[in-house]
């Protein structure tokens, strides 16, 4: 049987994933395992033998598979496998390829938690393996370094691993238990499944980068036409607009590699997120001062099927409740479309993704359901 343990150590971004994970199953309530629910999974992975009753020194290999989003293996270079706990890096391993297997070191008995069926077997879980940046070439996340993929099952972060150290008692072996790593699967339940150390993850944090967005717009009376990408987080209210250029039917706005100081924000509503939002606004420019100003007339904004659409500027996460939050609700780095509500984008796969958007023939309406 699963076996209970005592308290558990708080961590910030555990406590993210499980309001995230409550969100996902539709509020149903007590997410965190108890380790007193059997599991089919626990005899899969490798309980050793029934005399096994030696302390655990290595946490075996531990197998990374990059499911989608992922390109050719020579494509790599550069990036890392990274196991972080309570929020910390825990142990880093370069990747290799679409498969990677790294063997990391087995936690401290002293700092897991002692099983409350069957003493001395110790429990150590919430270990996450994320996809980051490795910059400096030596196979680690160090601070600074990018997030770029992590482990996604279904819509939402479910994949987590567990470390099982100590000594195993006839019972435990019994009851299916070993020594060593196992993947802990969250799907819609209030608990967890368990099974071999196999993850799923992808690069799903790549950056897309669109690098301009444009369209058709013929409009009747053209004269001192101006179209503006101004900022909609109701936070960033007033800050100047981030690109503004005369109208021209066929109208293009080249996006800056990263939005102006005073359009960036670190978003406190989103974990931390660093990013910029904005709309194409078409306006007449009646005081000719050439920017938008209070005496204008704007006559229209991006729409597509009666959704106002945003453009997004996300900055890469550079810590895990960052990545976490991105991960879970389908987000990118860099430029990016989605469907503005309340100055805010949500993610434009959450409306229609098929097909998506071409941010190159876009339409601006003055009879769009903006907020």
């Amino acid at each position: 049987m699963r076996p209970a343990k005592g308290a558990r150590r708080g961590a910030a971004t555990r406590e993210v994933w499980a309001a995230l994970l409550f969100f996902a199953a539709g509020a149903v309530v007590g997410c965190a395992p108890s380790h007193a629910v059997a599991s089919d999974h626990a005899a899969e992975a490798d309980t050793g033998s029934e005399t096994d009753t030696g302390d655990a020194t290595t946490g075996g290999a531990i197998t990374v598979t990059i499911t989608q989003g992922g390109a050719p293996s020579a494509d790599f270079g550069g990036l890392a496998i990274e196991l972080f706990w309570n929020d910390e890096p825990y142990a880093g391993s370069p990747l290799t390829g679409d498969v990677t297997v790294f063997d990391p070191p087995a936690p401290a008995l002293a700092l897991l938690d002692e099983s409350a069926d069957y003493p001395g077997l110790y429990f150590g879980d919430w270990f996450v393996a994320a996809v980051v940046e490795d910059s400096n070439g030596d196979g680690a996340w160090n601070a600074g370094e990018a997030f770029v993929g992590m482990p996604l099952s279904a819509e939402f972060i479910s994949q987590y691993l567990e470390y099982v150290g100590g000594t195993l008692s006839p019972e435990a072996v019994e009851d299916g238990w070993g020594l060593g790593w196992y993947v802990m699967y969250y799907e819609t339940g209030p608990c967890c499944d368990f099974g071999p150390p196999d993850i799923a993850t992808s690069l799903n944090l790549l950056a897309i980068d669109i690098p301009e967005v444009g369209g058709t717009a013929a409009l009747a009376d053209p004269a001192d036409v101006r179209i503006e990408l101004v900022n909609t987080l109701p936070e960033l209210q007033g800050a100047p607009a981030m690109v503004d250029v005369p109208y021209s039917e066929t109208w293009a706005l080249s996006l800056p590699f990263v939005p102006p100081a005073e359009s960036v924000m670190a978003d406190s509503a989103l974990d931390g997120v660093t990013h910029s939002v904005g709309t194409v606004v078409a306006y007449r420019d009646v005081d000719g001062s050439g920017s938008e100003t209070a005496g204008d007339q704007r006559l229209g904004m991006l729409c597509d099927g009666g959704y106002a659409i945003g453009v997004e500027w996300v900055e890469a996460p550079d810590d895990l409740p960052e990545a976490t939050y991105l991960s879970r609700f389908g987000f990118r780095t860099g430029w990016q479309l989605g469907v503005l509500q309340s100055g805010r984008l949500e993610p434009l796969g959450f409306v229609s993704d098929d097909p998506p958007l071409d941010p190159t023939d876009l339409s601006l309406s003055a009879s769009c359901g903006a907020e």
